[in-house]
């Protein structure tokens, strides 16, 4: 229960960031994830994408040059195993983000450092299963700028990591900063 408050208060803060913001402060971002790995169970059955992608989406606010908020929201298609069929029904994260501008801001790295909190389903076939984990979340990044306000980007994030159940990904889009 905390940690759903902590993602609420997460969200909060960064739509306050949102409403007072200067131009080129915020963005929207797309992704896909190009590779993912969900562990399962409590046999710590790791299942990966099989070429199906999940998708990702961002919302964020850079408070300076080199400190922001990022919100991240992603789903990932049912994949289908011998044992059953897995999938992220839903995952919402909060994310502290650092940044390191280079080349006159036209590339930036940065690490993220947050919490996640991830729904997912599991059908055998018998029975169906649904799960609500949460936990901390980190990862890191390059977003490479063709103009002023657009990127490519390329990521990995561990989103929850909790001995058995857990997800990682490497995340490809693009972002928008308007």
């Amino acid at each position: 229960m905390k940690l759903r408050h902590f993602l609420i208060g997460g969200f909060a803060a960064l739509l306050v960031g949102q409403a007072s913001a200067e131009d080129g402060n915020n963005y929207v971002g797309l992704s896909w994830m190009a590779d993912y790995q969900y562990t399962a169970d409590s046999t710590g059955t790791k299942i990966s994408n099989g070429g199906s992608a999940g998708y990702l989406a961002k919302l964020g606010h850079n408070y300076s040059d080199n400190f922001g908020l990022e919100a991240q929201v992603l789903r990932t298609p049912e994949v289908s195993t011998d044992d059953g069929d897995y999938q992220v029904n839903a995952l919402g994260g909060v994310f502290m983000r650092g940044n390191l501008p280079l080349m006159d801001d036209r590339l930036r790295l940065y690490v993220l450092g947050g919490v996640s909190l991830m729904h997912t389903s599991v059908d055998d076939g018998t029975s169906s299963e649904t799960d609500l984990q949460g936990g901390v979340s980190y990862g890191g990044g390059i977003e490479l700028y063709g103009n002023e306000t657009t990127a490519l980007t390329a990521e990995f994030v561990q989103y929850v990591d909790q001995g058995n159940y857990g997800l990682k990904s490497w995340n490809i889009g693009f972002v928008n900063r308007f």
